[in-house]
């Protein structure tokens, strides 16, 4: 992986310098203002290319430019399309109407919605999302006039197709509060209870994922193939998503 000039200026803008290209290690840019624990983060191999990613995909304009919302009215209507794909298999495609105002909500509880997400569709097809944004991604909107609306309502019921997109959506937030329940009870130190079933998945990949700093909330990662870091506990969700389009 090639770090270009712009990809090294956005990394700077998420806190991150290389320190070297092979391996790939990052570190964080120290700031006088910093925590101390701040100092002792460090991203090699894998976890580094994760947040490389990231930054390119910010860099890119990957995530939904929502700015044109500013200018409707919240009772407008929209005609809201996901295209999803299923492990680079086939693309799937879903779409539903609704107000600019319901839409904004929406995106806002995605945007919100830190957990990974996943349901199946099929006998063994499963959907899989970093998170509520990544999902969120995968939207597009375009504005409708009333007569449109009426009509989309009149000939498909507001909504057509079966990759249970909208479906889903509209239950995570029942499902982040039962999850939040469940975690405020179930904490380990500074893990709970869905973050420890994780690192023994990634045991699988050759990880051992332990506390570095219980204070600063810290971990270290290391694998048996060189990968390195010592950072926070976001990282076991990218691990995750990693090892899952990677198999």
């Amino acid at each position: 992986m090639t770090i270009t000039k712009e990809i090294k200026k956005e990394l700077k803008n998420w806190g991150y310098k290389v320190e070297s290209e092979s391996p790939l290690k990052l570190v964080p840019i120290i700031d006088p203002n910093s925590q101390p624990g701040d100092h002792k983060e460090v991203l090699i191999g894998i976890p580094a290319m994760i947040i490389v990613k990231d930054a390119m995909r910010d860099l890119n304009g990957d995530e939904l430019d929502l700015t044109a919302l500013d200018s409707m009215d919240d009772d407008a209507y929209l005609l809201v399309t996901a295209n999803v794909n299923y492990a680079d298999e086939f693309d799937m495609s879903e779409w539903t109407t609704m107000t600019v105002g319901d839409f904004k909500e929406l995106a806002d509880s995605l945007k919100e919605y830190e957990s990974e997400i996943s349901w199946y569709f099929g006998s063994n097809e499963e959907m899989q999302f970093s998170d509520g944004q990544d999902l969120l991604n995968q939207l597009t909107f375009k504005a409708l006039t009333t007569e449109e609306y009426d009509t989309l309502d009149s000939l498909f019921g507001g909504s057509f197709g079966d990759a249970g997109v909208f479906e889903h959506i509209n239950e995570l937030d029942s499902e982040q509060d039962r999850e939040n329940d469940e975690e405020a009870e179930e904490m380990v130190g500074i893990l709970d209870s869905s973050e420890l079933k994780k690192i023994e998945k990634l045991k699988l990949f050759g990880w051992a994922i332990e506390v570095y700093d219980e204070d600063e909330y810290l971990l270290e990662y290391k694998n048996t193939n060189g990968d390195y870091a010592i950072t926070g506990t976001g990282v076991i969700d990218d691990l995750v998503e990693y090892h899952k389009r990677n198999k």
